[in-house]
């Protein structure tokens, strides 16, 4: 989730239309922002859409879990979004609770670090890397002691030197699935995440950016995922508009990208988030 303002260009889940054969992964949704997350899942299942779905807060995340946790197309992450945490929201006991629940989920985000000017003054900065660099460690810890495969979402706003540090410094990208949500760094920072093994999940708003040729140019294909960071609050959204949006981003990276075969293999997508049971 970033700082925006956009448009994009909806059950039984026994019920699979015929012409979608194959299945779309959408790594960076938000679900919870839905009016209805239970009608939008089974819809997206209808529609053949998966999703890791992001949340902003931990209890959005125990919500959520509650929710959508028996949705066979659904990955619900547990999130605390550095703009929550930046101005309080989520209080210190709060996060203490999210670090203490990692062990039970693999799949982490909405967590991260935005220094952007609306986010500049360093008190909240400090207290944003101090729970980044708490959350990592703790998920640090976890590999150490457990197979668990853990899947990141990341959010990285005029930050990504010192985001970067922090993953470097528990070697995460080499031990996780760290995907770095709507990437808005420098070219030598988008090389050091590639080098580091970072992935990248993309969508329509990235893909409008000035450096966005630049940007997938230098991005391996293999890294490289979809996303929406759909829908937003009070949002009229639904699985058709969603594919759509898939659809058209996929279709964008290709040619932005120069190739076809310009997106991580689908298979390995779904294994990433252990959807292969829906291929």
């Amino acid at each position: 989730m970033q700082d925006c303002s956009h448009c994009v260009v909806a059950m039984d889940t026994q019920l699979i239309p015929q012409e979608h054969a194959s299945w779309d992964i959408d790594f960076h949704a938000h679900l919870g922002f839905s009016e209805d997350p239970l009608a939008l899942a089974q819809d997206y299942y209808r529609h053949h859409i998966a999703c890791l779905s992001a949340t902003v807060t931990p209890s959005e995340y125990d919500r959520l879990e509650e929710t959508l946790g028996n949705q066979d197309n659904v990955r619900v992450a547990l999130g605390a979004h550095p703009w929550w945490i930046h101005e309080n929201k989520i209080t210190d006991e709060e996060l203490k609770c999210l670090c203490e629940a990692i062990p039970s989920t693999p799949y982490i985000g909405e967590i991260g670090l935005d220094f952007s000017k609306r986010f500049e003054d360093a008190e909240g900065q400090d207290r944003q890397t101090f729970w980044f660099d708490m959350i990592c460690n703790t998920i640090s810890q976890c590999i150490a002691n457990s197979d668990t495969s853990y899947v990141l979402s990341i959010h990285s706003v005029r930050a990504t030197q010192t985001l970067l540090d922090i993953l470097e410094k528990y070697d995460l990208p080499q031990r996780t699935t760290c995907i770095i949500h709507w990437f808005s760094g420098t070219h030598a920072e988008l090389v050091r995440a590639s080098k580091m093994g970072c992935y990248f999940s993309i969508n329509p708003n990235m893909l409008s950016a000035k450096r966005a040729k630049s940007y997938l140019q230098t991005m391996p294909a293999e890294r490289i995922l979809l996303e929406s960071d759909l829908p937003e609050e009070e949002m009229d959204f639904d699985a058709i508009r969603e594919r759509e949006l898939l659809h058209t981003t996929k279709l964008k990276v290709a040619e932005l990208k120069g190739s076809q075969d310009a997106l991580l293999d689908p298979h390995t997508q779904a294994k990433l988030l252990n959807l292969t049971n829906l291929l």
